[in-house]
């Protein structure tokens, strides 16, 4: 890592703070491939950067990628683990790639991410990282170097003022949202007023929806395990996600893995528990059969929709029937469902 004076075509010359990917403090996994970095596996490159005043910055990244099944890899920038924003690497020749990112004073964990490697028959999507350069919006002084001591306590401040600041958030928004005014009246076997009657009142249940995912549902080795994670699970949470992520719901054509289901489902009726499905068409690998050879049709995709919620209507109540539809750049899988589907 360096301060350098960099000027690239349009841009007039700043200062800012080069990290080499092959030479980064946080790399990990991948290796070096000629004079660039091969992320492997959805990891991360980056470093320990230190602003000294709160404003805007910009990160720049060199990289590049290589297509797989029709799709270039994604890359994320993360400020201390937390996305600042997802892009798409579309071009096979190194090209710049640059991030907005916002700070106050202190030492953050600055990284790009690969967001979705995948390999499918002789094409491995990869994501090759050359530099990145952390560089000052007008009038902000140069970042420099930081290391990971003293993010790791600047972070853990940051982390308890922000626990602070959620948890005040979350008390004040259950008194708006998850109370109200109830008026009790206690009356004897007559019907007349019992001023003096000792009540004690216990709450069995509420309209609040508070869950989790149930996937580990029969999960564990041993039925002990099992046991205790259902009972766990009916302890706190009164609605559930089951999932039906097509890849692996239904690896051979014809022989959804309704048996699992039905277990859940069944279960968590018994429980009180709602449900809800998710998700039944997605443009990730994980919505998209191996056996489908690519892109499901439409008319496989519509009859999958029609198919399981007709199965479980009036048992799993709510549905995710598209995946990450606007947010994320992938395979658009949803123009068999778009005002049809009335259920």
């Amino acid at each position: 890592m360096a301060l350098v004076w960099v000027s690239w075509p349009g841009h007039s010359c700043v200062a800012a703070l080069l990290v080499e990917a092959e030479n980064a403090n946080i790399r990990t996994v991948g290796g070096a491939q000629g004079d660039v970095w091969n992320l492997w596996s959805n990891g991360e490159v980056g470093d320990y950067v230190h602003f000294e005043k709160e404003g805007p910055y910009s990160l720049a990244v060199r990289a590049y990628g290589s297509l797989c099944a029709g799709v270039w890899p994604l890359m994320g920038v993360a400020v201390d683990d937390e996305f600042v924003e997802t892009r798409p690497v579309d071009s096979a020749v190194l090209k710049e790639y640059t991030f907005p990112i916002h700070v106050a004073p202190g030492v953050y964990k600055i990284t790009a991410v690969f967001m979705n490697d995948h390999r499918e028959g002789l094409e491995d999507r990869n994501l090759y990282l050359d530099v990145m350069e952390i560089r000052p919006g007008e009038g902000m002084p140069e970042a420099a170097r930081g290391d990971e001591a003293a993010w790791k306590r600047a972070w853990r401040l940051r982390s308890a003022e922000l626990e602070d600041r959620t948890l005040e958030a979350a008390r004040a928004a259950i008194e708006q949202n998850r109370k109200t005014a109830a008026t009790l009246l206690v009356v004897d076997e007559r019907g007349a007023p019992a001023p003096q009657a000792q009540v004690s009142v216990k709450q069995v249940t509420h309209d609040f929806l508070f869950g989790c995912n149930i996937y580990k549902f029969d999960g564990y080795r041993s039925k002990a395990e099992n046991d205790q994670y259902k009972q766990r699970f009916a302890d706190l949470f009164n609605y559930a996600t089951t999932g039906f992520y097509w890849k692996w719901y239904e690896q051979k054509q014809g022989e959804p893995q309704y048996g699992a289901t039905d277990k859940v489902v069944a279960w968590c009726a018994a429980h009180d528990i709602r449900l809800k499905g998710h998700p039944l068409l997605w443009g990730n690998e994980a919505g998209r059969p191996g056996w489908t050879g690519g892109l499901p049709s439409p008319e496989l995709q519509e009859k999958r929709v029609r198919e399981i919620v007709d199965r479980y209507k009036g048992r799993i109540e709510f549905w995710e029937v598209v995946n990450e539809p606007a947010h994320v750049l992938n395979i658009a899988i949803d123009q068999p469902y778009r005002s049809q589907y009335r259920y």
